[in-house]
């Protein structure tokens, strides 16, 4: 190579370190996305939660198990108001279970849950904090003849 006439420097001859840096062997691995929890809501269910709503005054939230709801508040995490409770004191007289939980999109004192039995109920919380008996109930009539 020739730079205004002149001759490059010969090339550097590499020499080999005194100590070779040792690297960890390459290990094929799948990319993916990782959930990292912010905070986390404990002790609050016996059972599986089937249901997490984000109440309207974006404050609160509800969590719903087989047998409870429970309201949230998202500044403190390790405290939760039971608001449903249908659990028998015996297991055995168990006739539903809590399938879904819900709160109103504008109304933060109105939610609503559905049990395995179809039957939808709303509750309000400005009427009692403990809301195991409905404000309105949505079910549809069984017709004796379908028994």
């Amino acid at each position: 190579i020739k730079y205004h006439d002149k001759k490059a420097p010969p090339p550097a001859v590499p020499t080999k370190p005194k100590y070779p840096l040792l690297l960890p062997p390459k290990m094929p691995y799948e990319r993916g996305i990782v959930a990292k929890p912010r905070r986390v809501f404990a002790n609050g269910h016996a059972y599986h939660i089937n249901s997490i709503s984000l109440n309207s005054d974006n404050e609160t939230f509800i969590s719903a198990d087989d047998l409870r709801i429970n309201l949230w508040n998202l500044a403190i995490s390790d405290t939760s108001f039971n608001i449903v409770d249908i659990k028998p004191t015996n297991m055995e007289e168990l006739t539903e279970v809590i399938t879904a939980a819900t709160c109103h999109p504008q109304h933060s004192n109105i939610f609503l849950w559905s049990n395995s039995r179809g039957s939808i109920r709303m509750a309000d919380t400005r009427s009692q904090a403990l809301c195991d008996q409905h404000a309105k109930l949505f079910e549809e009539e069984e017709d004796p003849s379908r028994r």
